[in-house]
C-alpha cells in the first residue's frame, strides 16, 4: 500500500511540470547515461528555479550520478515514460543530434550515450561507425574482451540493415577486426563462422576483393581449427591466389600470418620462414606483434626444420617470457614444450630434457592433452635415439594408454618423431600403438597434401624393405622433391642416405658417395650421419676451415644488403645475418647518444626489446657491451645461464656501434670463433659501417647521426616507480607539447640522453629527424661548421657543401 500511495503521489507531482521541464527530462531519457546539467540545459533551457523544482518533485524520474549530474531512472512510473517518449520522436531526436553538432556537445557527451541517441533516431550507421572507434579504443588500452564484446553488438546492429551500401561495407570492417580479435583471445566458435560468410557476401556483391580475400583466410583458419583440413586448404588456396594477383604491402601485411599458416599446413616450411621474416615488426618484437598465439609455435617448428635452430630457440624463449609475465600459463606451457621439441631436433637432448617433463607435468595437472602427448612422445623420442628402444615403446604405451582412458585423440604431435619410433617399434616386432599404425600412417601421411610429412613417409615406406629396388627408388625420389620443396635438410638429408645405401646395394659407388657427401652437410653437425655410410667420406671430408669459408659467405651476404637495400632497412638485416653466422637465440645493435661512456640505446634488437634491457638482469651483459668499447675488442662472456658475444664497431675513429648477441637456452655456442677470426670480423664490421655512413650522407653527415635517423628503433622508455622520478617525467612530457628550447643538465651517466629522447618522442617534431651533437668530439674549429654547415670551398678543406645539424633537425 505504501508503494502504491507513493506513485499516485509522484505521479500527481509529475502532472503539474510545465512542457519545458519535461523537454528536460526527456534529454535525460534520450541519453540514458549520466549528463550533467548544463548540457541537458542547452538541449531544454529551464531557469534555476525550473531545474530545482524539477529535481525535489522528480525523485522517482532522475538520480543523481555526481555533482550537477543526473541520469534517467530506469524505474520510472510508466505514465511518465509514456509521455517522455510521446516527446522523443526520431525526428526530435534528430533535432538534438543537429543541435548537439552546432552547439560543439559531441565530445562533452559521453559516446555510449550519444550511440544510444544514434540508434534510437535511426542512425544506425552513425551509431556503428562512433561504436567501432570506441572498440578501437578498447583495444589500443589493452581491455581486448570489451574490445570484442563490443564489435559483436556492433555486428548484430547493422546486421540488420546490409542492404544499405555504408552498413555493408561498415559491417565487413567489424567483422574482420572482431575475427582478428577472436584469434588473439582464442574465442574462434561458430558464431565468428556465420558472421564470416555473411561479411563475404556483403564483400563479394560489393566487389571488394580486398576484404574477400583476407575474410576467406580467416575462413580457412576456422575451418583447420575445427577439423575440417579439406574446406580450409581450398578456401585458403582461393584467398592466396588472390593475394598474388593484387601483390601491394597493404595486403601482403594483413595476410600475412594467414598465407604462413596456410603454408605450414602444407609442409612449405621455407615458405612459413619467408613469409613471416618479410613482415614489419616479427623480427624485431615477436612476443608483441603476432596476431594469432600460436603462430609463434608454427613458426618455430618452420624455422627448425629449415635449421635456423638458434633462431627458432631465440624466439620460443621470447614469446613463452612475455607469456608468463602476462599471466597466460597454458600458452607459455605450450611454448615451452615446442621449445623442448627444437632442442631434441637439433641434437640438444640434456637441454630439452628439462623443458619436456616440465612442461609435461604441468599438462597433465591441467589436462592439458595436445601439450602432454607433444611433451610425451619427444621423451620418448629422445630414449629411442639413446638406443633406449624398449623404453621408449613402454614410455609411449603408457601415454597412449593415459590418453584412452582420458577419451583424447593425439592432435599436432611431432610427426617426425612418431614416423620414426613406429618404424623402429615395427623392426622389433612390437604390437601396435593405441591410435598409430605404421603402415596405416605412412598410406595416410603419403597420401595427404602436406609435402614435408608425405616426404617423410615415403623415406619409411622405403626403408621397411617391403618394396623391391625399383620401387624403393621410385619412393626415394618422391621423398626427395617433396622434402626439397618443404626446405627441411635435414629429412632431405635423410632420404639421400637412404639412396645412398640403394645404390651401394646395386654396386653405384660414385653415385652413393655423391648422395652420401650431400648428406653429410646436413647431418654431420647433428650427430645424425650413419656410421655405416662414413667409409663414402674417405679422401672427400669437407676443408678444415670451415667457419672461415662461412664467415666468408656472411661478408658476401652484407655486400649485397648495403647495395641492394634501403638504409632504413640495412641495420636490421645485418643483424639477421650475423645471427644466423653467430647461431645466436638473440641479438641488438647498440648504439651511443654521446660519450661511449655516456648513455646506450638499443637501435634494433632480435629476440630483444628496450624493456629486456632495462632490466636489472641485463646490468651484466651491459658491462660487457662497455668493456668491449672501453678495449675495442670483441668480448665473449660465458655463465651458467647465458652466454653473450659482444663485438665493438669503430667508426671515426671511435667506437659508436656494439654488435651483441647471446644464448640462454645454448652453452658455450661461441666457442667456435677464434681469437684471429674475431679480430678479422672486427674489422670487416667497421669497414662496412663506414661504407653505410657513407651512402646515408645526404641524409646525415657523420656516423652517429647517422644511426639515430631512424627513431621507430631508438628505445625512449624510462621505468620507474620512484614518485619523484614520475613527477620529473610529467614535466618532460607536459614541456614536449610546447614549442620552445629546453636545458637538461646534470651528471655524466645520469640519463640526459633518454630524457632529450622522450621530449622528442612526445613533441609535435616526433616524425622529424632527432640529430645529435656531441660537442666533445668536434674540433672547436669545426664546431660553427657543424652546426650551421658550410659552402663549398668555404675553408681549404671544404670540398663540397655541408649541410649543418641545426638545418637537418629543422
Amino acid at each position: 500500500m505504501k508503494f502504491r500511495d507513493a506513485s499516485d503521489r509522484t505521479s500527481m507531482l509529475n502532472d503539474h511540470f510545465s512542457e519545458e521541464q519535461w523537454k528536460f527530462l526527456a534529454v535525460l531519457e534520450a541519453f540514458g547515461g549520466p549528463l550533467p546539467v548544463e548540457i541537458a540545459g542547452m538541449f531544454a533551457p529551464l531557469s534555476d528555479v525550473q531545474i530545482l523544482d524539477v529535481i525535489e518533485r522528480g525523485a522517482d524520474l532522475i538520480i543523481p550520478a555526481g555533482e550537477d549530474t543526473f541520469t534517467f531512472s530506469p524505474n520510472a512510473p510508466r505514465d511518465s515514460i509514456q509521455k517522455i517518449h510521446e516527446i522523443n520522436t526520431k525526428e526530435h531526436l534528430l533535432k538534438m543530434l543537429l543541435q548537439s553538432e552546432k552547439l560543439g556537445l559531441t565530445e562533452k557527451i559521453d559516446k555510449i550515450a550519444l550511440i544510444r541517441v544514434l540508434k534510437r533516431a535511426g542512425q544506425v550507421t552513425d551509431a556503428a561507425r562512433l561504436a567501432f572507434e570506441i572498440a578501437q579504443t578498447m583495444e589500443k588500452d589493452g581491455d581486448l574482451e570489451k574490445a570484442r564484446t563490443q564489435l559483436i553488438q556492433i555486428q548484430a546492429d547493422l546486421a540488420e540493415s546490409l542492404e544499405n551500401p555504408e552498413n555493408a561495407k561498415l559491417f565487413i570492417e567489424v567483422v574482420i577486426d572482431m575475427s582478428r580479435l577472436s584469434i588473439r583471445l582464442e574465442k574462434f566458435g561458430p558464431e565468428v563462422s556465420k558472421n564470416l560468410r555473411q561479411a563475404r557476401s556483403c564483400a563479394e556483391k560489393n566487389g571488394d576483393r580486398r576484404s574477400w580475400t583476407v575474410i576467406n583466410f580467416y575462413l580457412g583458419r576456422y575451418y583447420m581449427l575445427h577439423d575440417r583440413p579439406d574446406n580450409a586448404l581450398s578456401i585458403m588456396q582461393a584467398a592466396n591466389q588472390e593475394v598474388e594477383k593484387m601483390g601491394d604491402a597493404d595486403i601482403l601485411t594483413r595476410t600475412a600470418e594467414s598465407r604462413a599458416f596456410f603454408y605450414y599446413m602444407q609442409g612449405l616450411h621455407r615458405d612459413v620462414v619467408n613469409t613471416l621474416e618479410n613482415t614489419p615488426g616479427v623480427s624485431d618484437s615477436p612476443d608483441q606483434c603476432f596476431l594469432d598465439p600460436l603462430t609463434p609455435i608454427f613458426y618455430g617448428t618452420s624455422l627448425a626444420f629449415t635449421g635456423r635452430f638458434h633462431q627458432a630457440i631465440g624466439m620460443l624463449n621470447a614469446v613463452r617470457g612475455a607469456a608468463e609475465l602476462n599471466g597466460k600459463t597454458s600458452l607459455a606451457v605450450h611454448y615451452r614444450v615446442v621449445l623442448g621439441v627444437v632442442l631434441l631436433m637439433m641434437g640438444k637432448s640434456r637441454e630439452a630434457d628439462g623443458h619436456l617433463r616440465e612442461a609435461s607435468n604441468d599438462a597433465l595437472n591441467t589436462k592439458n592433452w595436445i601439450v602432454y602427448s607433444i611433451a610425451e612422445i619427444a621423451l620418448a623420442y629422445a630414449e629411442l635415439k639413446s638406443s633406449l628402444v624398449c623404453e621408449s615403446y613402454s614410455h609411449l604405451s603408457s601415454c597412449m594408454r593415459r590418453l584412452v582412458i582420458a577419451g583424447v585423440m593425439p592432435r599436432n604431435y611431432p610427426d617426425n618423431f612418431l614416423l620414426e619410433m613406429l618404424l623402429a617399434f615395427h623392426q622389433r616386432g612390437f604390437n601396435p600403438l593405441p591410435f598409430f599404425d605404421l603402415s596405416g600412417e605412412i598410406s595416410r601421411l603419403s597420401a595427404g597434401s602436406n609435402v614435408h610429412l608425405k616426404g617423410m613417409a615415403l623415406r619409411l615406406s622405403a626403408a621397411q624393405g617391403k618394396k623391391d629396388a625399383v620401387r624403393c627408388m621410385r619412393d626415394l625420389i618422391e621423398s626427395e622433391n617433396c622434402l626439397k620443396r618443404s626446405g627441411d635438410g635435414v629429412e632431405l638429408a635423410k632420404t639421400r642416405v637412404e639412396m645412398a645405401r640403394l645404390h651401394m646395394q646395386e654396386g653405384d659407388e660414385a653415385k652413393a658417395r655423391e648422395l652420401a657427401l650431400a648428406a653429410w652437410d646436413e647431418l654431420s653437425g647433428l650427430n645424425l650421419f650413419p656410421d655405416d655410410l662414413t667409409c663414402l667420406l674417405e679422401n672427400t671430408a669437407p676443408g678444415d676451415d670451415l667457419f672461415t669459408d662461412r664467415a666468408g659467405q656472411l661478408f658476401e651476404m652484407i655486400e649485397q644488403i648495403i647495395q641492394t637495400r634501403e638504409i632504413s632497412d640495412i641495420y636490421g638485416l645485418m643483424l639477421d645475418a650475423t645471427g644466423r653466422f653467430f647461431r645466436s637465440e638473440r641479438a641488438g645493435l647498440f648504439c651511443f647518444t654521446d660519450k661511449p661512456n655516456k648513455a646506450l640505446v638499443l637501435h634494433c634488437g632480435r629476440n630483444l626489446t628496450g624493456k629486456d634491457v632495462l632490466d636489472d638482469g641485463f646490468r651484466n651483459q651491459l658491462t660487457l657491451i662497455y668493456k668491449s668499447v672501453h678495449e675495442n675488442r670483441a668480448q665473449r662472456f660465458h655463465s651458467a645461464s647465458l652466454d653473450a658475444l659482444c663485438i665493438p664497431v669503430e667508426t671515426g675513429g671511435s667506437v659508436r656501434t656494439v654488435f651483441y648477441h647471446a644464448n640462454d637456452c645454448l652453452k658455450d655456442g661461441f666457442d667456435f670463433l677464434s681469437d684471429r677470426l674475431l679480430l678479422r670480423l672486427q674489422r670487416t664490421f667497421s669497414s662496412f659501417m663506414e661504407r653505410i655512413i657513407a651512402k646515408d650522407k645526404p641524409h646525415m653527415r657523420d656516423g652517429s647521426a647517422c644511426i639515430y635517423s631512424d627513431t621507430k628503433h631508438i628505445q625512449d622508455e624510462i621505468l620507474t616507480r620512484n614518485e619523484r622520478m614520475l613527477r620529473e617525467l610529467a614535466r618532460l612530457d607536459q614541456i614536449a607539447g610546447s614549442d620552445t628550447t629546453v636545458l637538461i643538465t646534470g651528471e655524466t651517466g645520469t640519463g640526459k640522453g633518454l630524457f632529450a629522447q622522450r621530449i622528442h618522442h612526445r613533441s609535435t617534431r616526433r616524425d622529424g629527424p632527432f640529430i645529435v651533437a656531441d660537442i666533445t668530439i668536434i674540433p672547436e674549429k669545426l664546431i660553427e661548421s657543424e652546426l650551421f654547415g658550410h659552402e663549398k670551398g668555404a675553408f681549404p678543406a671544404a670540398g663540397e657543401q655541408c649541410i649543418g645539424k641545426m638545418e637537418l633537425a629543422d
